[in-house]
């Protein structure tokens, strides 16, 4: 393959339905933008990319990242809004550089939150109960799950600044 050394792949605004295994040969890539797309599946092959540090995928059909995602260590901006998740995977919890996420399912806590999260107390939390779950060997966390321990885990912070 002659795109090894390639950094930056741009596909967004592609019709793509799913992406060739070529792609988790250019193991050179930093940047994957795929969004607004027809995405339905991220194979657990996506590991290959370790040197990723932004991945979008905004506006495809995706319903769950593979477990494998939490490998990518370098991922430090996390675009997975407006697709079909009903679950992400608890691993997400090892993605140590991550600075920004952007997941509808914010806007849904109580008190709703904004969809994209650059507040990294937060995402130390979500880190934390991620990671609570991997614990437990819960590998997915659920959509209902999800919205219930972090609406809980921001209650006890206003109370806290309250008190």
């Amino acid at each position: 393959l002659l795109l090894t050394n390639l950094r930056i792949l741009s596909l967004d605004n592609n019709q793509i339905i799913s992406l060739p295994n070529y792609t988790f040969e250019l193991t050179s890539l930093e940047v994957l933008s795929l969004n607004h797309n027809l995405i339905s599946f991220i194979p657990s092959s996506i590991q290959f990319l370790s040197k990723l540090k932004i991945f979008e995928i905004s506006y495809n059909k995706v319903d769950s990242l593979p477990i494998e995602f939490g490998l990518l260590k370098n991922i430090d901006i996390l675009h997975i809004d407006n697709n079909n998740f009903t679950k992400i995977p608890s691993t997400l919890c090892y993605l140590k550089n991550l600075k920004e996420i952007k997941l509808e399912w914010f806007e849904f806590l109580d008190p709703p939150m904004p969809k994209i999260m650059l507040d990294q107390t937060f995402i130390q939390n979500m880190r934390n109960t991620l990671q609570d779950l991997i614990t437990h060997s819960i590998l997915f966390c659920e959509y209902d799950n999800f919205i219930f321990k972090f609406s809980q885990n921001i209650q006890k912070k206003i109370k806290k600044k309250l008190i």
